[in-house]
This record gives structure tokens, C-alpha cells and sequence, in this order.
């Protein structure tokens, strides 16, 4: 009889393929290349240059927690933040992140796990302020004001509670706010620094696929789209979830299924393949040196 995480395997797989299998019923892929072959090359090259403060903004965040337990590099953070990538690529909801410190020596695994965890759940808590705020603005058709995003601070607030009392997590991390205020303050501000940093990456992949000219609400579809991926942590890679998430999102402003599709795959090469694979060739060094000193 097969085991649970087998069978869990084997959904997850389907889940992934009924998702790639409804995204060709959505789009044309014939316009696929025809917009591509139309693409901006000015908005284009902006999105693939936001990818050094991407990075940058994250691996100082991760410098920063890390140097709470002891000293360490800037490139050996670096290393470490993409070996997460590598893992958040095969994992849902890219909660393989939370092994980003594993091939580290000198550090107490449980200690970077739950550090990779208040690095997420501070990343998770604006993608989730932003995101509901998007949605009121987008898909309720809410004006823009300042009551409406501090009642998505709130909301947003809840869900992390909520989170973390329903989960083991919660147990097991109990002293994940052992910092100070100035701290978190800190990581907080560099949070928002790679998330806004993110969002206008995805605003201009997609403008330069389109002839949407507006990029606040460019920023504000790609804040939604991004909700919905997290909310929604059921593929590999979250493949399929992506797109289609693009897909709702990026429609409601008159952005095309096929150029929302185009903007959500780039975004997946930049922000997810690419760091993954350096991620890979960079620390597997290290694991076959630990393999041969074993042997």
C-alpha cells in the first residue's frame, strides 16, 4: 500500500498538470509568440535589472538574521539564500526556503530554520496587506484610501495569528520574536524594500508584453496575483498556480490571458529557475566535499 507522502507526491503532480491543462484552455499559445515578438525592450530590460535589488535586498535581510547567531559573509549568505531558492523551486508555496541555511557549518539547524521563518512570515505578512488591498481595489472596485489599507493591516494581522496557532510552527518557534524592536524594524523595512522591488519587476514584465500603459495598476493586479500563489501553495513550484493567478489578475485591468501568462513565466525564470540553478551550482561544491570527508 503506497504511503501518505507518496500519495501526496502523486497529487501534487496532478494538481499540476489539470492547472497547465486549463492555462492552454485560457490562452491561445499561438499569440504567445506573437507577444513576445512585441515586446518592449525598454520595459523589459527595467524588470531584468530590478533583479540585482531583488537579490541584493533579500541576501542583506538574511546577512542581518544570521548575524544574530554569529558572523558571516556576504557571499557565503548569498550562496545560502539561493540554495532556499533551489529548494522553494520543488516545493509548494516555496516553504523549501525554510532549509536555505542547511549546508551552513557552525549553525544550529533549528536556529536557522526558525530565522528562515521570520524572514517568510515577514515577507507573507506584506504580501498579504498588499494583496487584500489590491483586491478591494481591483476586483470590489474600492476607491484608494488610507482606511481601507489599514483595514487590510488588520486583516492581515489576523491570518498570521490565526497561522500560527493552528500550526506546529507555532510550538516549535516560540522564540522566533526574541528581537528588538529596532530590529524588526529593520528586517521589516527590508522586506518592503524586495517586495515592492518584486512588484514592480512583475508591473514591468507585463507592461512590456502589453499596451497597459498604467503601472500603478500594473503593481496592483501583480500585488493580487501574488496573493493568490501563497493562498494557493498546491504544485511543485507552485506551477500552474502562477499563471493562472496572472491570469485572473492581470484581466481585470485588460491586460490579455497570453500577455499576463508571458509576464508570470518570465517572472518565474528570473525570480525562481535562475537563482535556483546558481543556487545549485553553487553549494554543490560544498555537499560533495561533506560526502567525501564522510567517506
Amino acid at each position: 500500500m503506497p504511503s501518505a507522502n507518496k500519495l501526496f507526491f502523486a497529487l501534487k503532480i496532478l494538481v499540476a498538470v489539470f492547472l497547465l491543462t486549463t492555462i492552454f484552455y485560457l490562452i491561445n499559445p499561438q499569440k504567445i509568440f506573437e507577444v513576445i515578438s512585441k515586446k518592449n525592450g525598454f520595459y523589459f530590460n527595467i524588470a531584468l535589472l530590478l533583479l540585482i535589488p531583488n537579490i541584493f535586498f533579500q541576501v542583506l535581510k538574511w546577512k542581518l538574521l544570521l548575524e544574530t547567531s554569529q558572523q558571516i559573509s556576504f557571499f557565503n549568505a548569498t550562496k545560502s539564500l539561493l540554495f532556499g531558492k533551489t529548494l522553494a523551486s520543488l516545493t509548494p508555496g516555496g516553504f523549501g526556503e525554510l532549509g536555505r541555511g542547511f549546508f551552513l557549518d557552525g549553525f544550529p539547524k533549528t536556529e536557522l530554520v526558525k530565522l528562515a521563518f521570520f524572514d517568510k512570515l515577514q515577507n507573507t505578512s506584506l504580501i498579504l496587506v498588499f494583496g487584500f488591498y489590491a483586491y478591494f481595489v481591483i476586483v470590489l472596485s474600492f476607491a484608494v484610501n488610507f482606511l481601507l489599507f489599514f483595514l487590510c493591516l488588520l486583516l492581515s494581522f489576523a491570518c498570521i495569528f490565526i497561522f500560527l496557532k493552528a500550526s506546529v510552527l507555532s510550538k516549535k518557534f516560540k522564540n522566533v520574536f526574541d528581537f528588538g524592536i529596532k530590529f524588526q524594524l529593520e528586517t521589516f523595512a527590508l522586506s518592503l524594500l524586495f517586495y515592492l522591488t518584486y512588484i514592480l519587476q512583475f508591473a514591468f514584465l507585463v507592461r512590456s508584453f502589453s499596451q497597459k500603459q498604467e503601472i500603478s495598476e500594473l503593481s496592483f493586479a501583480s500585488s493580487l496575483a501574488v496573493l493568490g500563489k501563497i493562498l494557493l501553495p498546491v504544485s511543485f513550484g507552485d506551477i500552474g498556480i502562477r499563471e493562472i493567478t496572472a491570469i485572473f489578475s492581470f484581466t481585470k485591468i485588460g491586460v490579455s490571458p497570453e500577455e499576463a501568462t508571458c509576464g508570470g513565466l518570465v517572472l518565474f525564470f528570473l525570480n525562481i529557475l535562475l537563482p535556483a540553478l546558481f543556487g545549485f551550482l553553487l553549494t554543490v561544491p560544498h555537499f560533495l566535499k561533506s560526502k567525501n570527508l564522510k567517506g
